[in-house]
């Protein structure tokens, strides 16, 4: 009866959360933001530009639907209010997963996003990629409607098939240096995963097992005698 009434008040107070979230978004951003898929409570963004160099944005991250069926990446930025956005986000949109940050190109420029709670780092990166695949998705029908309404005869649309958006390869990104503060974050990240620990303590128990494994052998000495 405990658990469940746990249960119930931590799901109204991540409603609670969710649309105190939603309203912030809707007075700083736009008023069209009508809807929030994925958030993690910290995001530091970063630029490659021959290196990694750490931005002065770093805040509270949202992927967003809007009124117009488009979607947004927004970062809230706790220094300034000079927020980053990627708007609206496109069918073509790429982003790659490299523990603990995200890395995607916009505006002809490559950019990472630092997260210190991998639990986050996946969610978003899960929320992006179920985002721009109903885009893809989205993009392909109305296409396949253009086909179907310039055409009279049935027989054509038999001959037309519509695609997937391509987009272009991303090129591969080279690793990212932390700073002290950053390995910091990752390091308790990691501590906090119960599967990083089982991982870590089954190498452990590995590595213990070979060494009195060796230890119990008779050396080739001591056999010869």
């Amino acid at each position: 009866m405990n658990s469940e009434l746990s249960s119930n008040d931590n799901a109204a107070l991540q409603a609670h959360r969710k649309q105190a979230n939603l309203k912030l978004l809707q007075r700083t951003c736009r008023p069209t933001i009508n809807d929030i898929t994925v958030s993690a409570t910290h995001g530091v963004l970063y630029e490659y530009r021959s290196s990694w160099h750490k931005t002065t944005q770093e805040g509270t991250l949202f992927v967003v639907q809007e009124e117009d069926s488009t979607a947004s990446l927004i970062l809230l930025n706790r220094h300034s209010t000079e927020n980053f956005e990627v708007h609206p986000l496109t069918p073509d949109f790429q982003v790659q997963q490299q523990a603990p940050y995200l890395m995607f190109k916009h505006e002809d420029r490559v950019w990472g996003i630092y997260f210190p709670i991998h639990e986050e780092q996946q969610a978003v990166f899960d929320g992006l990629q179920r985002v721009v695949q109903q885009l893809r998705m989205n993009a392909s029908a109305t296409m396949n409607n253009t086909i179907g309404s310039t055409h009279t005869t049935t027989t054509v649309a038999t001959t037309h098939t519509v695609s997937t958006p391509t987009t272009p390869s991303t090129p591969i990104l080279p690793g990212v240096a932390l700073d002290k503060k950053a390995m910091q974050l990752a390091l308790l990240s990691l501590m906090q995963d119960d599967r990083f620990l089982t991982l870590l303590h089954q190498q452990y128990l590995k590595v213990m097992r070979t060494k009195a494994a060796a230890a119990a052998s008779p050396s080739p000495s001591a056999s010869e005698k």
